[in-house]
């Protein structure tokens, strides 16, 4: 019997839960004919005639014409880690096309998604620092969205790959032990610190990023949604950078 483990693994490579039987049974036989593949896979015999078509096109096996009938080859496990290369190479010369197609799209149609949950939220973070070489701004309170993100989250991977990308952010947060620990290192990692008025109290947190506008609601609805909007994100940034500027003459 085929190790559940394995047949998911595969799923997860692109094969349905039949492919997958049928290519681990060929790995167990070493070469075989459509019978033999049937009785291991414990898969009906016309059924895998069809599998081992789909897995030739897919280039998982390979068939030799004997005097016996066909025989069936499967390829060696560690060639499938050299396809996966292959396969993410192609993906990444065709992405400035692929690209510029979405980002046509978005200036037709701005966009909406929605997440829920801590994942989501990280879901969230990830994206909007898809694009290197810009400015982010943020408002709302860091020790909020330490809490929410989780400061493994921000401290191992969010700051570091936004250096990394030369991501420089400017910040309107609240007053707390959090962001006041953060200042003096706002040198090193490419960050300015405004604090807010101390009368200031905000249960969200908002990002500005190009086109994006990322908005979280950790405390108690748990949830967050990007706009994706030229026209809105200029607005959001405008409003921004009316508060950047009162908030420096607050701080006198």
């Amino acid at each position: 019997m085929t190790a559940p483990h394995l047949i998911r693994l595969l799923e997860n490579y692109g094969l349905d839960g039949k492919e997958a039987m049928v290519y681990l049974a060929g790995l167990e036989l070493g070469s075989a004919t459509v019978q033999q593949l049937a009785r291991k896979s414990q898969i009906k015999r016309t059924t895998v005639y069809l599998i081992t078509e789909s897995l030739k096109a897919k280039g998982l096996f390979s068939e030799f014409k004997n005097p016996r009938g066909i025989q069936f080859f499967p390829v060696e496990p560690g060639r499938l880690l050299g396809m996966l290369d292959e396969r993410r190479a192609s993906l990444q010369d065709a992405m400035p096309e692929l690209l510029a197609l979405a980002n046509n799209q978005k200036k037709i149609k701005p966009c909406v998604r929605y997440y829920e949950g801590r994942e989501g939220a990280r879901d969230i973070a990830k994206e909007i620092l898809e694009v290197g070489d810009t400015e982010l701004l943020f408002i709302g309170s860091y020790s909020d969205v330490y809490t929410y993100l989780s400061p493994v989250f921000i401290d191992k991977f969010f700051r570091p790959e936004r250096i990394r990308k030369n991501i420089y952010m400017r910040a309107l947060s609240t007053k707390d032990p959090r962001s006041m620990a953060l200042i003096p290192r706002d040198k090193n990692e490419m960050r300015e610190i405004i604090f807010l008025p101390q009368e200031t109290k905000y249960a969200a947190a908002q990002y500005i990023c190009q086109d994006k506008i990322a908005n979280f609601s950790p405390r108690r609805e748990t949830m967050g949604f990007i706009v994706e909007s030229h026209d809105l994100a200029a607005m959001e940034r405008q409003k921004f950078e009316l508060m950047w500027e009162a908030c420096k003459k607050h701080n006198g």
